[in-house]
């Protein structure tokens, strides 16, 4: 096959700069991984069908269906196909006022929702929510009481939100939701929120893979610009936290810089109290600093999915030096 990987095996074969320069950056980072990781990101990635509680639809039985329910660490439930030979899902049947009896995605994805753990009479935020799939899986979380911000920045893909949103969750249940449109690097609402996840905008190098040109232009600052973005993301993030509240922050990047060496500048950065909480998901592995990592060569084609949950712990953090880290952000004057 004339595959990437087979293409980069030729190291005779002329190649566009692009995915010369991506072999090169990323063989340095997983050596003799690179290559087993780079095949398995070139593969489809295997969906499940998270359950949506919202739908009037009783759970189909598996011999009607070819699908069979599971659920990881008793966390949400959600259906795959009975036969592993044929992974594909159909998409889902609808109840009687249209709402969609399943969603499908990536079940890292699925695992990164149940991380966040809302509990009843939360306030959640979801900070970069389009297209909406976590922010379903949330939803399965919403009780009376407890409510779900959806934000999303970009107007096309805020409208996708929107409609997701609205398809998944009949009227009666949408009170606890509220969809904003605002830049997440400049939020400002603080010590407000039990939950928040950041699904960051990323360089999702996976999808580049699978794309014809995806790499044709790509060099290390890509990463690197993405990681400019994600940086206040996180520092906004940990200060509309409460005391005692915990935030999800996750990628689809397999680049450190994205993600472990990100996590590390916000807590130096950050000037409220926050700590990570060591956490690996199940079927991923930890990265050095303690997040957790699912790669689709270990993984069983999941990801790549990388998560990592802090807590904030004090208002503000015992040696915080006074940098200018929180522009815009709540006026705590520290002494050290």
């Amino acid at each position: 096959s004339n595959s990437f990987c087979t293409l980069l095996a030729c190291a005779n074969f002329p190649m566009p700069r692009g995915q010369v320069s991506f072999a090169q950056h990323f063989g340095a980072i997983y050596g003799d991984r690179w290559s087993t990781l780079l095949e398995a990101m070139e593969k489809p990635q295997p969906k499940v069908a998270l359950w949506n509680r919202h739908t009037k639809l009783a759970k189909p039985s598996v011999d009607a269906s070819g699908m069979e329910e599971f659920s990881v660490d008793s966390g949400l439930p959600c259906l795959r196909s009975a036969d592993p030979s044929t992974p594909e899902l159909a998409p889902p049947p609808r109840d009687e006022h249209g709402v969609p009896a399943y969603y499908l995605l990536d079940l890292a994805s699925v695992l990164v929702a149940e991380a966040v753990r809302p509990e009843p009479f939360h306030k959640v935020l979801d900070l970069c929510a389009a297209p909406g799939g976590k922010s379903v899986a949330l939803s399965q979380y919403l009780t009376m009481g407890g409510s779900l911000t959806c934000n999303e920045m970009n107007g096309e893909r805020n409208k996708r939100l929107r409609r997701t949103l609205q398809e998944y969750i009949p009227v009666k249940d949408t009170h606890e939701v509220t969809i904003t449109q605002k830049d997440g690097t400049r939020w400002h609402m603080p010590a407000t929120f039990d939950r928040v996840l950041i699904d960051a905008p990323c360089s999702s190098e996976r999808h580049l893979v699978q794309q014809t040109d995806g790499l044709g232009k790509w060099t290390p600052k890509v990463t690197e610009e993405q990681a400019a973005t994600q940086l206040p993301l996180l520092l906004r993030g940990l200060e509309t936290l409460k005391v005692g509240g915990v935030l999800v922050y996750s990628t689809c990047s397999i680049s450190p810089a994205e993600n472990d060496d990100l996590v590390a500048a916000a807590l130096k950065r950050t000037r409220v109290g926050a700590e990570l909480v060591p956490t690996v998901l199940s079927g991923a592995e930890a990265t050095p600093l303690g997040a957790s990592m699912h790669l689709p060569d270990t993984a069983a084609g999941m990801g790549p999915m990388y998560c990592c949950v802090l807590k904030r712990v004090a208002e503000t953090r015992a040696d915080s030096d006074d940098d200018d880290s929180s522009i815009g952000t709540a006026s705590d004057d520290e002494s050290d």
